[in-house]
């Protein structure tokens, strides 16, 4: 979860990061690709890959036969679709609801 949070975190630095240059920048050097190598270049990646020891052992609160790929893959064929119908038409009069003289097409 650490490493989702961080990286969201990192997309929006970044994202922030390359709004505010655009701004300060016309749009013929955004176009040019030695502008855009340099701002690419200047971006710097952290790797996160570092694991987080939590102190509990997380196996004795699952099932034993606990799989947390259990039904990862959908089978196309399982999926069921429904057709939706045509609407069916109003049952009642609306003009009654309607004020005098009433034109939709009034101001077009």
């Amino acid at each position: 979860m650490r490493k989702i949070n961080t990286l969201c975190l990192s997309l929006v630095g970044l994202t922030g990061f390359i709004l505010n240059a655009n701004q300060y920048h016309d749009n013929d050097s955004l176009k040019s690709d030695a502008h855009e190598k340099k701002m690419m270049s200047s971006i710097e990646f952290v790797d996160l890959d570092e694991e987080i020891e939590l102190g509990v052992e997380l196996l004795q609160y699952l099932p034993e036969d606990f799989d947390p790929y259990k039904g990862m893959v959908i089978d196309p064929s399982e999926i069921n679709f429904e057709e939706i119908g045509k609407p069916e038409g109003i049952d009642f009069e609306t003009k009654s609801y309607l004020p005098k003289n009433f034109n939709p097409y009034l101001g077009q």
